[in-house]
């Protein structure tokens, strides 16, 4: 495994977008209260939002916010857990602006799922669960995320309905799912919006060819001890081609070279960066006991080639197009739409620069 404190060969930065599409699939899941009865009349009564910012541990923002989208309630508690899920994605971003983003890609979902709904697109319990073990590759426990959230299971499974048949009801709208289309037709003009053609994906790639490269990487296997003397005879026992003893810990990993001197000190540093095959570092006292590295593998760096990457680049491209796509889809929708408050489909928090 490929320690996380590097960007993996051919990720591309996007944190906002990808924020963006984390509540679209997972809004459902993040749990909320039970939605007050929709049939009640004008704006719904103010209620505290508290919301953890990440980034001062401990601290807590209280945020009056709630609305309403024909008819349907945004609770706090639906803000709150897709507040949390933005933020993983903007952590520096004020937390004025992560509540009215929250509160709006939920507006945006509820009127997505509506229209899905109002055309005929149904999923069954069954394959609620089943959209989202595709997503995220296991299904989700929604007795569990209930227990977790005070919610009910039933309330859990149609909120992962309704997210599902947004993200389904879009990804017809554009051309991408095909599988009910007999109730849900492709729209010619977001189809178009999404399109890339083969000459776009050379020309972004020969523009961002270096965030398709795979950077050179070093394997080693960490062992830690308790003191000096121990490392020591460990480190000979593995120089002479020995097995380490019976119970020792070993710990493989994988980095990048770049991200070396960010996880190691002099001398493991430059250890890991030139040392061969094979070579067991000299004990290194820690703070937490003794370090001893064995090198067992590297992999030059690749310069990244069309072919391989032609599927990455085509869906890197089209993310940011389908999120241009959505946002004219919900302008339709939001014409015809009873919501409040007033504001509640104004973007507050600029799209990152994305390819064209």
């Amino acid at each position: 495994m490929i320690h996380t404190i590097c960007s993996g060969p051919g990720t591309v930065a996007r944190h906002a977008a990808v924020a963006l599409l984390t509540l679209l699939t997972c809004a459902a899941l993040a749990g909320a209260q039970t939605t007050p009865d929709s049939g009640a009349s004008g704006p719904p009564p103010d209620a505290g939002l508290a919301v953890q910012d990440a980034a001062e541990a401990g601290a807590v923002a209280a945020v009056r916010s709630v609305a309403t989208v024909n008819g349907e309630v945004i609770t706090s508690a639906d803000i709150s857990q897709n507040v949390r899920a933005l933020r993983r994605g903007m952590p520096d971003a004020p937390i004025d602006e992560l509540v009215s983003e929250a509160r709006r890609i939920l507006a945006e979902e509820i009127l997505l799922a509506g229209e899905a709904a109002r055309l005929g697109m149904l999923l069954s319990d069954e394959q609620v669960s089943s959209y989202w073990e595709q997503r995220f590759g296991e299904a989700p426990d929604f007795e569990r995320i209930a227990a977790a959230t005070g919610t009910t299971h039933e309330r859990q499974i149609s909120l992962a309905r309704r997210a599902a048949l947004a993200e389904l009801y879009m990804l017809h709208k554009v051309g991408l799912r095909a599988d009910q289309a007999q109730v849900v037709s492709v729209d010619p003009v977001l189809a178009r919006m999404v399109a890339v053609t083969p000459r776009q994906l050379r020309d972004f790639f020969q523009r961002e060819r270096p965030r398709f490269d795979t950077p050179a990487t070093v394997s080693f296997t960490a062992y830690p001890q308790a003191g000096i003397a121990g490392a020591r005879a460990l480190r000979s026992a593995l120089l002479a081609g020995e097995e380490p003893p019976a119970g020792t810990r070993a710990i493989p990993d994988t980095l990048y070279v770049d991200a070396v001197p960010q996880l190691f000190g002099e001398p493991l540093a430059t250890f890991l960066q030139t040392a061969g095959l094979g070579a067991v570092s000299e004990p290194v006292t820690l703070e937490a006991g003794v370090l001893l590295l064995q090198l067992t593998g590297r992999e030059m760096a690749k310069a990244a080639d069309f072919r391989a990457v032609q599927k990455e680049l085509e869906e890197t491209i089209k993310l940011d197009r389908v999120m241009r796509a959505r946002e004219a889809l919900v302008g339709r929708l939001e014409e015809d739409a009873a919501y409040w408050p007033d504001d509640l489909f104004i973007r507050r928090v600029a799209s990152p620069s994305q390819p064209p």
